[in-house]
């Protein structure tokens, strides 16, 4: 807004508003970025592991109860391990981003 007016030029508030919440898209993004690259250096730390979390666990980056994603998964439950080779073997790229498994034998 500042920039505008040191250019002399003139947006109504709906055009700000406009300008704001495309805006807004770029930084979801970016902060999105941001946080998946913090996680990786935060599931180390004590505090990370001292918290006390359910065996299916999840941290999502959004709005609440609106659009978000999904940046950090972990599963503590056991999982046959024939689930997770057909997972592999379907080689779908996202299905299982960002997701920690434990206590699974693929021996």
């Amino acid at each position: 807004m500042a920039e505008a007016l040191k250019q002399q030029v003139s947006l109504s508030e709906l055009q700000w508003e406009q300008i704001m919440l495309e805006a807004a898209g770029y930084l979801h993004t970016m902060i999105v970025s941001l946080i998946r690259q913090a996680m990786k250096q935060a599931v180390g730390l004590p505090e990370f592991r001292a918290l006390e979390r359910e065996e299916a666990f999840e941290i999502r980056v959004g709005e609440y109860m609106d659009h978000s994603v999904s940046v950090y998964r972990e599963e503590c439950r056991a999982m046959d391990a024939s689930v997770i080779k057909s997972w592999l073997e379907e080689k779908e790229a996202y299905a299982y981003s960002y997701q920690a498994l434990t206590q699974v034998d693929l021996s």
